[in-house]
C-alpha cells in the first residue's frame, strides 16, 4: 500500500523539492524574488544613500526595471482600487494620469493580484505559483499523453524552468501565462480523450492566461490552444468540438473586460507609429544568433556585464534547453517513425525558430504590420519553441529504450556539427 502510493506521489515530492532548492533565498533568507537592488543602486533619490556599501548598491541585471516601474506598481494600485470599492480604470500618478485597466502589462484583473493582501510575501508566492503552476499544468498534459511519469516529469521541468521562464521570472507576467498555457492544452486534452465536462472549466482558464498580463506571450498561447484543438478535432465528428469552441468564446467573451479597453489604447498609442521597433530590426534574429539554441550565453549575459550581442539579452535568448534541442533533431529524423501528435509538436517548434529569425517567415508579421503583434520583438514566440520541445523531449525518452545506436547519436552528431558552423559564422 505504501509503496503504491509512493510510486504515485513522489512527483509532487520531487516538484516540492526543486521549487525549495530553487527559491531557498525565499525561504532560508526571507528575501522576495524582486529586483530591490536595481531599485535603490541606480534611481534616485534611493541612489544618494550608499546602504553601507562604498560606492553604493552592486547592480544585478539592469533589464528588469519595468518590475518596480510598471508591473509591481500597477497590480498594486488596482488591488488598493478594489479594495477601495473602485474599478480600476485610471493611473492619476504619472504626469496627468493614464489609463490603468487597459495598460495590459498590468494584469489588473488576474484574480491571483489578491495575494498582493499578503504584501510582499504575496508577490513572493505569486512568484512561486508560476513555476508550480507549470511544473503542474505540463505534466498533467504529458501523462495525458500516455507518457510515463519519469518522461512527463523531465518534460515538465524543462518548461518550468526554461529561459523562458526565467528571464522574466521577476516580472510575474509572462510565467503567469505559461502556466495558464500549459493548463489549457492539458483541458484541450482531457476533453477530446476523456471527458466533454473539460469544457466547464475552458472559460475561467481562458479568463486567467489573458488577464496574466503578457500580451505576446498571451497571444502566441491562444494560437497554439486554437490550432491544437483544430488538430485534436480532425477526423472526429462534427459535434464533438462544439462544446469546446463555445467555452472558448466563453472565455474571450468574459475576456473582452480586458481585451476592449487595451485594443482601444493601443490602437492610439505612439508605439503603432514609432519605427524604435524597426532599428532593432524588430527583434529578428541574424542568423548567427542560432548557436543560442545550444549555449544561451554565447554572446555573454547582463549579469556579469559582458553581453556584446544584437538588441539585449531579454530580447534575443532564444533557448529550448539542450535536451530540448536533441528531441527536435531527433524529431526532425524521425518524422515518418512518430506519433502525428508530436509531429504537430514539431511543426510548431519548427515554425517558432523561423519567426524568430532573419527571413520571409519571420518578417511576414512586421511586413503586414499584424495588429498589436507587430509592435513586439520577434524573440519572444520562445514559449511556443519552448512548449513544442517539452513534448518532444517526452516523446524522446519514450523511445529511447528502443532506439538503434544510429538514432541515438544522429541527433548528438548533428548538434556538434551546427555547434562547430554557428561559431565559425560568429567569429
Amino acid at each position: 500500500m505504501v509503496k503504491a502510493a509512493l510510486r504515485k506521489w513522489w512527483v509532487f515530492g520531487l516538484f516540492a523539492v526543486l521549487l525549495s532548492v530553487f527559491f531557498y533565498k525565499v525561504w532560508l533568507k526571507d528575501l522576495v524574488p524582486f529586483p530591490g537592488d536595481l531599485l535603490v543602486g541606480a534611481y534616485y533619490p534611493w541612489l544618494e544613500y550608499k546602504w553601507g556599501y562604498e560606492v553604493g548598491v552592486p547592480i544585478k541585471n539592469q533589464l528588469i526595471s519595468d518590475v518596480f516601474s510598471q508591473v509591481y506598481i500597477w497590480k498594486d494600485l488596482a488591488f488598493e482600487s478594489f479594495k477601495n470599492g473602485q474599478w480600476p480604470l485610471w493611473n492619476p500618478y504619472v504626469y496627468s494620469g493614464y489609463p490603468l485597466l487597459a495598460s495590459f502589462s498590468g494584469g489588473v484583473l488576474y484574480p491571483l493580484n489578491m495575494l498582493l493582501l499578503l504584501g510582499v510575501d504575496g508577490w513572493s508566492m505569486m512568484v512561486i505559483m508560476q513555476v508550480l503552476g507549470s511544473l503542474a499544468g505540463m505534466y498533467w498534459f504529458l501523462r495525458l499523453r500516455k507518457l510515463e511519469r519519469i518522461s512527463a516529469v523531465i518534460g515538465a521541468v524543462a518548461y518550468a524552468f526554461s529561459a523562458a521562464m526565467i528571464i522574466r521570472l521577476e516580472w510575474n507576467t509572462a510565467g503567469q501565462v505559461m502556466w495558464w498555457l500549459a493548463v489549457n492544452m492539458a483541458l484541450i486534452e482531457y476533453y477530446f480523450e476523456k471527458s466533454k465536462r473539460a469544457a466547464v472549466l475552458i472559460p475561467p482558464v481562458i479568463f486567467m492566461l489573458i488577464t496574466a498580463g503578457h500580451f505576446q506571450t498571451m497571444f502566441y498561447g491562444l494560437v497554439l490552444i486554437l490550432g491544437y484543438t483544430i488538430f485534436k478535432w480532425i477526423g472526429k465528428e462534427r459535434k464533438s468540438g462544439v462544446a469546446l469552441i463555445v467555452a472558448m468564446g466563453l472565455g474571450l467573451l468574459i475576456s473582452s473586460l480586458q481585451i476592449l479597453p487595451t485594443m482601444v489604447m493601443m490602437s492610439k498609442s505612439v508605439r503603432m507609429a514609432e519605427s524604435a521597433i524597426a532599428r532593432d530590426n524588430y527583434g529578428l534574429l541574424p542568423w548567427g544568433n542560432l548557436i543560442t539554441l545550444w549555449a544561451p550565453d554565447f554572446f555573454g549575459n547582463p549579469t556579469t556585464i559582458n553581453y556584446w550581442g544584437v538588441i539585449n539579452y531579454n530580447e534575443t535568448i532564444f533557448y529550448p534547453s539542450l535536451i530540448g534541442l536533441v528531441a527536435l533533431l531527433w524529431g526532425l529524423f524521425n518524422w515518418r517513425k512518430i506519433r502525428k501528435e508530436n509531429r504537430f509538436f514539431l511543426i510548431v517548434a519548427c515554425v517558432a525558430v523561423f519567426m524568430a529569425f532573419d527571413n520571409p517567415l519571420g518578417r511576414l508579421v512586421y511586413d503586414l504590420k499584424v495588429p498589436f503583434l507587430s509592435t513586439g520583438y520577434a524573440a519572444r514566440v520562445l514559449v511556443i519553441l519552448v512548449f513544442a520541445c517539452s513534448v518532444l523531449i517526452g516523446a524522446w525518452l519514450e523511445k529511447l529504450k528502443d532506439m538503434k545506436r544510429k538514432e541515438v547519436y544522429l541527433p548528438l552528431v548533428l548538434f556538434g556539427l551546427m555547434a562547430l558552423v554557428s561559431i565559425g559564422v560568429t567569429s
